[in-house]
């Protein structure tokens, strides 16, 4: 449902007001038989005030099951103070050559009106329930739907390679293990709506993996750290964070890091998959259980989602999961400036096993996952509190949950190492 009020005003320029614009010379009997050849001047009146127009309308949203949707909207139009013009009683003014004919313009606001009725709209097209893997899970580039149904085409996404570490990686937040120094960075986040459009702030990410664990690391360049949700599993989305997204075909995971170590866990689970992919069989996955949620069939960003409603599980905590934070800079000081914050997060394999699908925990040579990577950060304008979101891979939209459009991760046996460096900056060179 949507409610809208706007107002226009349009205020009279100057030339309304003080024109006196000769408009060219007629000849004889042009104005009236046997008239003389005259200079003809049009003269402005200051009589005529800025038009009002106020507009107030009101719609709802109905999702026609999976193949379109229903607008229906009622709209009132008021306008007030309409400008008329009208010709005054042309007068002639003695000055030598020809006859000089003054035309008197009437500027005033005499109309006023309303408008009122309804819109009714619809958007049907065929569609179908699709797993990820109908839009690129494995192999990669299958599916026309996403192309179809969010406007975006699967040759939009970004790739990276995930190498497996060359030695032991220390969850402290910092990344300065020589795996880290190593690993390809992501390129600089975009905005999360804007394909192409940097963030504002230098953000990336980088990856690892290794027979245990695959590694998530984070830099976010930030002037002022700022930091207060303690509570583990709260809402770190309302101030600056990082996040990422897991998907699988049925399900995925969302993990939220705020600058002071506080994490958020949920697990979603698309409902036409509960049962059909077990996860009615497993008491993590209870319903009756407390702390879940139904995420209302759509997406945050108020899109419907073609495979319709979701559980989210939100006290889900992935067994295993280890994280660190790295401030260089006082946190929750405006008096001097930061230079940002680093993350590290480790995900066990073993904790992923929901989201497989078949595929080997570890993970083998040329396996493809799909993630969301991004950052989320809290910042005044014009007054105003606004948070732009930041991502590896743009949604074209201001909304995370959206798997289809994760970036796909390829998973690579090659140990990193200063050569796999160098074919990363060639490769993005090459871009």
């Amino acid at each position: 449902m949507w409610v809208g009020l706007s107002r226009a005003v349009r205020t009279p320029s100057r030339g309304d007001h003080d024109s006196n614009a000769a408009i060219g010379a007629v000849g004889p009997d042009s104005l009236f038989a046997g008239a003389p050849e005259a200079v003809v001047t049009l003269l402005g009146s200051d009589r005529e005030e800025a038009e009002d127009l106020l507009v107030i309308d009101a719609g709802l949203r109905t999702q026609l099951g999976r193949s379109g949707f229903l607008d229906a909207a009622l709209f009132y139009y008021e306008y007030d103070d309409v400008t008329t013009q009208e010709p005054g009683v042309p007068y002639t003014i003695d000055e030598p050559g020809p006859l000089h004919l003054i035309v008197p313009v009437q500027n005033d606001n005499l109309a006023s009106g309303t408008a009122r009725g309804v819109e009714i709209g619809s958007l049907i097209r065929e569609t179908f329930p699709y797993p990820i893997s109908r839009v690129g899970l494995t192999p990669p580039h299958e599916g026309d739907s996403m192309t179809d149904h969010w406007g975006y085409s699967q040759t939009d996404l970004k790739h990276y390679t995930c190498y497996r570490a060359n030695g032991p990686v220390v969850i402290d937040g910092r990344l300065d293990d020589e795996a880290w120094k190593l690993a390809p960075p992501s390129p600089r986040f975009e905005d999360l709506e804007t394909p192409g459009r940097p963030a504002l702030l230098d953000t990336w990410a980088k990856l690892l993996w290794d027979d245990d664990y695959l590694y998530v690391g984070f830099w976010c360049a930030e002037p002022h750290l700022r930091g207060t949700q303690t509570e583990r599993d709260c809402m770190i989305c309302q101030e600056n964070d990082v996040e990422v997204f897991i998907a699988g075909e049925n399900a995925y995971f969302e993990f939220e890091l705020n600058s002071l170590g506080t994490i958020m866990e949920r697990f979603y689970i698309w409902q036409d998959s509960y049962v059909k992919g077990g996860y009615d069989q497993l008491a993590e996955f209870d319903l009756l259980a407390p702390g879940i949620v139904d995420t209302l069939g759509g997406t945050w960003s108020g899109h419907a989602h073609p495979r319709g409603r979701r559980w989210c599980f939100r006290n889900w905590d992935m067994p295993g999961l280890m994280w660190a934070v790295d401030l260089q800079g006082t946190l929750n000081d405006d008096t001097d400036v930061d230079v940002g914050w680093s993350a590290e997060i480790s995900f066990p394999w073993t904790g992923l096993t929901h989201l497989a699908d078949g595929r080997s925990l570890p993970p083998r040579q040329d396996d493809v996952w799909r993630m969301d990577l991004s950052r989320f950060q809290w910042m005044e304008e014009d007054g105003r509190r606004i948070c732009p979101g930041w991502a590896f891979n743009s949604h074209d939209v201001y909304d995370s949950h959206i798997p289809e459009k994760f970036t796909y991760i390829h998973m690579s046996e090659q140990e990193v190492s200063t050569a796999t460096a160098m074919q990363a900056v060639i490769e993005e060179a090459g871009e």
